[in-house]
């Protein structure tokens, strides 16, 4: 489970990106974050994989617990990452490498022998419906696949939660509702999922609650349960 107590995050600037955010996010659960441009979506993120440290509250993730005076050590943050996969709006697939490789970097991550990684991959791969291409580059693959590709790396290790920063943000409308479909797919086995986005049409024909921001707000879909603990703000 995530769980957001009255979070705050203020930049060396006194810019305040989140005000007093309180939500909780079940295991297994899909939610959808949502907010104009600067409302916070990625700074909330942030905190969620631990790139971020909240100024004032505590943050529960998967029982790892962040706060203004306890921060996970290293190697419990790079644990906590390895049971997350992240798909970005960008993709970042390593040009130089080829489809298969791309995923084989992430699941060696995971760790196991070389036979169990490779099965790994091509399962991923399986899953999004490119294994026919591993041996390709990525600028061997239109924008959808290459997203597709980005998903299997990030679902190679079978993680708990799936993190998805606007994945269908530079796609057309039939790419978009393909990769939205796999995305539900992951979700249907159990894998959390928090998928960041604009397009309300998602919004519009599926059940999932909305988180959503508004200069660093929480103005929906919140829910919340005090952590417990000595925990008080301030």
């Amino acid at each position: 489970m995530i769980e957001f107590s009255h979070i705050r995050k203020v930049y060396d600037s006194s810019f305040e990106a989140l005000r007093d955010v309180s939500l909780t996010i079940e295991n297994g659960e899909f939610v959808f974050l949502t907010g104009q441009s600067g409302a916070g979506k990625t700074t909330l993120l942030k905190h969620i994989i631990m790139e971020e440290f909240p100024s004032d509250g505590m943050l529960s993730v998967f029982g790892r617990v962040s706060s203004t005076r306890h921060h996970p050590k290293f190697s419990e943050i790079a644990k906590l990452r390895r049971e997350m996969g992240i798909v970005f709006q960008d993709i970042r697939l390593l040009s130089d490498r080829t489809v298969f490789d791309n995923v084989c970097f992430a699941a060696r991550v995971g760790g196991g022998t070389e036979r169990q990684i490779k099965r790994r991959v091509f399962e991923a791969l399986t899953v999004v419906g490119l294994s026919h291409k591993n041996s390709n580059k990525p600028n061997q693959l239109s924008g959808g696949e290459q997203q597709r590709i980005a998903i299997a790396r990030a679902i190679v290790n079978e993680p708990k939660l799936l993190v998805a920063d606007e994945p269908t943000g530079n796609l057309d409308r039939a790419i978009s509702d393909d990769i939205f479909s796999l995305i539900e797919q992951i979700n249907s086995w159990g894998t959390t999922v928090i998928m960041a986005t604009h397009d309300r049409s998602f919004l519009e024909r599926t059940h999932y609650r909305e988180i959503s921001l508004d200069h660093g707000q929480l103005v929906r879909g919140g829910g919340s349960r005090i952590i417990t603990g000595n925990y008080q703000k301030g």
